[in-house]
């Protein structure tokens, strides 16, 4: 575990949960189909529907079908057991292999060439050939797979303590003793093809709630070689920090009028990732023990 005073580190690990939630994904070192032991996940849209849009001129109502990508599922802690979990809502495999996780406020740097690893932070990039299935899920773990099994009877997809996660760059951007700050951190999930001066946002969170240090920060009008960064409005709202053995978990697509989505943002698909009010579309209190694996089917239309 972390302490409070240092930087955001992230994970997705994959494994099969019963009960009421399908399995996605493989494991690593173990059988992909493997039973699970651990408790079914029961999510729906918090307090059904989101309010309606007072802002239609900024806010404009997402397509009927998830356009992207999602952070899923996060574990703060215990450090054995931390994870970050990505789902993908949409009908067909994406292709993983330019996508990155990071607990890094400065990720969007990476183009530049200039960061350097940090001790418990990490920026750790999907190996080649990764994919995750249509309404599947990946799941990543800070610590080794040994040790995630033996906390949540689950083998993750990935380790970044193993290494089965790629290094973001030549120089190494994992830092010795990777991960996740018990309070908060800021987890980000995105897309860089290795060779343009901008990296794209697909989806940002804040788990619990952070120092300064490991929180967000702007890249708004920020230059970077050939390219310039969009505004970002950076209105993610924090929330109570789980505790131990309970993670934090999605439970709603992104809301109709909670992210801005009218093209003008660094998002993947043009939506500012970073205006998502995740208030109405994550749990922020009553947490729950972590399903890693389990494909919740609020979130899989």
């Amino acid at each position: 575990m972390k302490p409070y005073a240092l930087a955001l580190s992230v994970i997705v690990a994959g494994g099969a949960v019963g009960g009421g939630c399908a399995k996605a994904g493989g494991a690593v070192g173990g059988d992909a189909n493997q039973p699970a032991d651990g408790p079914a996940r029961i999510d729906g849209p918090p307090g059904g529907d989101a309010p309606p849009d007072r802002d239609a001129a900024v806010h404009d109502a997402p397509g009927p079908t998830p356009a992207h990508v999602l952070l899923s599922e996060v574990m703060l802690g215990p450090s054995a057991g931390e994870f970050i979990e990505i789902v993908n809502p949409t009908s067909a495999a994406v292709d993983l292999s330019t996508y990155f996780l990071a607990d890094r406020n400065d990720y969007w740097k990476l183009p530049g060439g200039a960061l350097a690893a940090q001790q418990a932070d990490f920026i750790v990039k999907f190996p080649a050939g990764a994919t995750i299935a249509a309404r599947g899920v990946v799941t990543v773990a800070v610590g080794s797979a040994s040790g995630f099994n033996a906390t949540t009877a689950i083998m993750p997809t990935y380790s970044i303590t193993d290494g089965t996660m790629a290094k973001a760059s030549a120089i190494s951007l994992i830092g010795s003793q990777p991960s996740l700050t018990d309070a908060g951190e800021i987890i980000v999930l995105f897309e860089w093809d290795g060779t343009g001066p901008l990296v794209k946002d697909v989806d940002l969170f804040v788990a619990g709630a952070p120092s300064a240090v490991n929180g967000p920060a702007s890249k708004s009008q920020m230059a970077q070689g050939a390219g310039t960064y969009l505004v970002d409005v950076n209105t993610l709202p924090t929330q109570t920090a789980p505790a131990p053995g309970t993670s934090t978990k999605r439970l709603a697509l992104e809301p109709t009028g909670s992210e801005h989505q009218n093209g003008n943002g660094n998002g993947i698909t043009g939506d500012d990732e970073t205006s998502e009010n995740t208030a109405l579309s994550w749990d922020g209190s009553g947490y729950t023990g972590p399903t890693p694996g389990g494909v919740p089917a609020a979130l899989t239309p």
